[in-house]
């Protein structure tokens, strides 16, 4: 499989790594928000729900 695109890695305004998914769907951005503990309240995600 070849890259089409090459990003640098992105911390989060907490320090921690973005997770980026694709899917049929499109494509999701998760941070796992001040606490750093995923699927807590506090997660940001990108489109929401």
């Amino acid at each position: 499989m070849r890259c089409l695109v090459t990003v640098p890695p992105s911390d989060d305004p907490w320090g921690g790594r973005y997770r980026v998914s694709c899917s049929s769907d499109g494509i999701v951005v998760v941070s796992p928000g001040r606490d750093q503990k995923p699927g807590t309240a506090d997660d940001v995600r990108v489109p929401r729900g």
